[in-house]
């Protein structure tokens, strides 16, 4: 049977792991407190239609520049060349001001037509003031990327609170009808 691949990427030590441990209901992706412990493309089986991809964070992670290079061909072979690739979540840390490496790899998903959703991720970490903050100015940055991609589809999420997960898996349930 054919499974369809549906990617989670990010920054290093957003919560990849931990959200994709969070839906799956298990500890199964590896997470760690310091950036840069998941290294390839880690599969694991979501349902019988969709196997979730756990990718490298971009960003922080101490790797040396060849093994960089290496993350972004398959980076961009799973996002230009995979026909089992459906959809992409980028995560983001909404309890940190925005920072210029997201906005960058954000126009960059718009600028080569990758359609996309955002979770922000660590809903619990901010303060409300905070929170509220960076998400109002997420959403006009979303809003302004060329062909709007993503921007009707946000999530909140914290694995830490258990919130999120119905949203994300509700919207991963309609996936099903683009496969």
């Amino acid at each position: 049977m054919i499974k369809y691949k549906i990617a989670f990427i990010g920054r290093s030590n957003v919560g990849k792991s931990s959200l994709i441990n969070f839906l799956l209901g298990t500890a199964i992706a590896k997470t760690s407190k310091h950036p840069g412990k998941t290294r390839k493309h880690d599969l694991f089986s979501y349902n019988t239609k969709f196997d979730l991809v756990d990718m490298p964070g971009y960003g922080f992670a101490k790797v040396e520049g060849i093994k960089r290079q290496i993350w972004d061909k398959i980076m961009q072979e799973l996002f230009f060349d995979d026909p089992l690739f459906k959809h992409l979540f980028v995560l983001i840390d909404s309890s940190i001001k925005p920072i210029k490496i997201d906005q960058e790899f954000l126009t960059w998903l718009t600028e080569s037509n990758i359609y996309f959703s955002v979770i922000f991720t660590k809903i619990d970490k901010a303060k409300s003031k905070e929170l509220k903050e960076n998400l109002e100015w997420w959403k006009n940055f979303i809003g302004l990327l060329p062909n709007n991609f993503g921007a009707a589809n946000t999530f909140l999420a914290s694995s830490f609170l258990k919130k999120g997960k119905g949203e994300i898996k509700a919207f991963i349930e309609t996936l099903r009808a683009i496969v």
